[in-house]
């Protein structure tokens, strides 16, 4: 009889992957089904998400386990090659379940969102009648539920004219140079190994909001020369701290006369009002409509995709 080993932990491994998979698949649809709003069942999400972090935890295990596996297969001449290629995939069946379970759930969530949307037309449109009676949109409206138990209540938002529209305004600031950075990276704009100034501004061309992103936390200091700032020195990390101190509540008009023109822009809101809700999964996934329908390819640093007329902004 030929050698089979590694042939019950290969099998339990499929097993386990297999049961997670299944498991994550309950506890990721019942949510999103049509059934009465109730928070308490989008709780299930997280089991789901523990699920996943599980099956992500198997998969670098198994990195490890078919390498050791494989090894001891083709020390034994016994072992027939087909079984070997038998306990390589056996030993991957957690990743294969969590890649299937990632691209699988997606369409599932899609169509819960397109139900979402569907369900918030009639709100859409009460908004709409007030703002053409009165001339501006509500101030607040009731949280209308959705009917689905993972998006339980639609949540409104009116902008002031000042905040229904903001800008980015986005510098170079060069290379870090191997040098500490900040850890929270608010803008993916630019170029990902180099720094860069972020400037906020709001409807009223006014600097809303400056800061360093992706920048050096070891540069010493020093005060802003419009000169060697001109001449894109690396020299720019460095002022910087002078520079959110000059410039912060700036006008546009000044900020680009001391700075020139930015290397980048591109919109962050445009809309005076917005109607969201919380999406599952992730708390910081938000699923929104605005009326002008101007929605920014990014959305803080989460990424932004078209849902009908709405827009669901993934992390």
């Amino acid at each position: 009889m030929k050698a089979r080993p590694f042939f019950a932990l290969s099998l339990n491994w499929v097993i386990v992957a297999v049961l997670c998979a299944a498991a994550y698949f309950v506890f990721y649809s019942v949510p999103l089904s049509s059934l009465a709003p109730d928070p308490s069942l989008a709780r299930w999400h997280t089991v789901a998400r523990s699920i996943a972090m599980l099956l992500l935890t198997l998969s670098t295990v198994s990195a490890v386990l078919i390498v050791v596996a494989i090894i001891a297969c083709l020390r034994d001449p016994e072992v027939p090659g087909p079984y070997i290629v038998w306990v390589g995939f056996a030993c991957m069946a957690p990743f294969f379940a969590y890649v299937g379970v990632n691209l699988s759930t997606w369409p599932m969530h899609r169509r819960a969102l397109e139900r979402a949307a569907a369900q918030g037309a009639e709100v859409i449109t009460a908004i709409e009648r007030y703002s053409a009676e009165h001339g501006e949109p509500p101030e607040s409206i009731s949280n209308a539920p959705t009917s689905l138990a993972a998006y339980p209540t639609f949540s409104y938002t009116r902008f002031t004219p000042k905040d229904a529209r903001r800008t980015l305004w986005w510098y170079d600031l060069g290379l870090r140079h191997g040098r500490t950075v900040v850890a929270d990276w608010s803008y993916p704009d630019g170029q990902l190994s180099h720094a860069i100034l972020a400037v906020e501004l709001d409807g009223e061309d006014t600097v809303r909001r400056i800061v360093a992103d992706r920048a050096s936390l070891d540069m010493k200091p020093m005060l802003f020369d419009e000169a060697t700032w001109q001449a894109r020195t690396a020299s720019r990390q460095a002022m910087v701290a002078d520079i959110v101190k000059r410039f912060e509540h700036a006008s546009k008009a000044t900020l680009s006369a001391a700075l020139g023109q930015p290397d980048g822009e591109r919109l962050l809101v445009d809309t005076p009002w917005e109607l969201w809700v919380r999406t599952f999964p992730s708390d910081v996934d938000r699923f929104f409509y605005w009326p002008t329908k101007h929605y920014p390819p990014v959305l803080g640093n989460r990424s932004v995709m078209a849902v009908g007329d709405w827009a669901y902004a993934r992390d």
